[in-house]
């Protein structure tokens, strides 16, 4: 019997690999800001994005 819903571990990679690449583009985005207030935007964004990633790693992202 065939996989309804295809080979999700590829897709789970490709979501790692963009909430990584995202994260780290968050953190860069924080430290070039020259406002204190977009800075710690990009900052939440980027914990934002490794909370989804602890998730994915621990199993309890869906």
């Amino acid at each position: 019997m065939s996989d309804p819903w295809g080979d999700r571990r590829a897709g789970d990679v490709a979501d790692r690999d963009y909430l990584e690449r995202r994260a780290r583009e968050e953190r860069a985005r924080a430290e070039q800001a020259d406002d204190m207030g977009v800075a710690y935007a990009h900052r939440r964004l980027a914990e934002a994005y490794e909370q989804r990633l602890a998730a994915m790693k621990t199993g309890l992202g869906a």
